[in-house]
Formats: C-alpha cells, sequence, structure tokens
C-alpha cells in the first residue's frame, strides 16, 4: 500500500523485452538501504515488485496485464517518474490509501491555476466513472488526488 505523496523522482535507465513482459530498471534516489527482495515500489503509481537493486536503482518486471492497463509500454529511456516506497503502519499515511493496482488510464483534458492551486480535469472511462465519489481519491500518475 501507498499514500499516493511522491517521494523522488526516478528515471528510467533500462527497458527490455523479456518473453512478451519488459523488464524496467529505475535509476533513483531513494534510500534503498532498507529494501529487500519482493518489496514494492509505485512507479508513476503502477505497484512494482523489486527483483534486483542496488544503491540507486531498482528493477522490476512487468507483465502483459500491467502493460495493457498502464502508460507503462509508452515509456522511454531517460523519462522521469515518480517513485514512492511502500508505507509501513508505524508511520503517517500523510495522503490517501493507495494500493497501485491501476484499473484504467484517464486522459487530462484540462489545467488550469486556481489560486495557490492548480486545477485538473481528468476524463475517467465510463465503466470506472461511475465508481469515482466527490472528495473521493484516484491518483494520476501515482500522486494521490482529492476528487472535486
Amino acid at each position: 500500500m501507498f499514500t499516493g505523496i511522491i517521494e523522488s523522482l526516478g528515471k528510467v535507465q533500462s527497458l527490455q523485452s523479456v518473453g512478451g513482459d519488459v523488464r524496467l530498471t529505475i535509476q533513483t534516489d531513494l534510500d534503498m538501504s532498507d529494501v529487500h527482495l519482493g518489496d514494492s515500489i509505485a512507479t508513476n503509481g503502477i505497484c512494482l515488485t523489486v527483483i534486483e537493486w542496488g544503491e540507486n536503482w531498482y528493477a522490476a518486471d512487468v507483465s502483459r496485464e500491467s502493460l495493457n492497463r498502464t502508460t507503462l509500454g509508452q515509456w522511454k529511456v531517460g523519462q522521469a517518474v515518480n517513485v514512492e516506497k511502500a508505507m509501513l503502519p508505524t508511520t503517517r499515511f500523510g495522503g490517501h490509501i493507495v494500493s497501485g493496482h491501476v484499473d484504467g488510464l484517464g486522459e487530462i483534458t484540462l489545467v488550469r491555476e486556481d489560486a495557490r492551486s492548480l486545477y485538473f480535469e481528468v476524463t475517467a472511462p465510463a465503466e470506472l466513472a461511475k465508481y469515482l465519489a466527490e472528495k473521493g481519491s484516484v491518483t494520476v500518475d501515482g500522486i494521490s488526488l482529492t476528487i472535486n
């Protein structure tokens, strides 16, 4: 589980095709000292399972299902991505409880300034829109947002 509060920006270091799936390597300045095999790191909101890692990087295998339901199949080497390690039950949640399991893709149709904030309009697929509630939450690239 995640909070939707982004910890850092990462960068796509490599994308390799592996039997129809993709092995993804992300360069990051996250503290990787407490990361273990099988830990989850949200990458642009997508819950990815760590299969390898080092001091400033991690790798994950991405299934065909995740490629079909997310924008990951369009990512390029060098692209910036939002990263967040899974939350601990001993820390403040800070944002919303976010699973990192992507149900579908929305489209940002409007961005405008609104006082000291940015206002986003996001069009969601009809099959998902019926589950969205005013003052509920969604994530856009892993960033937890409140629906107004």
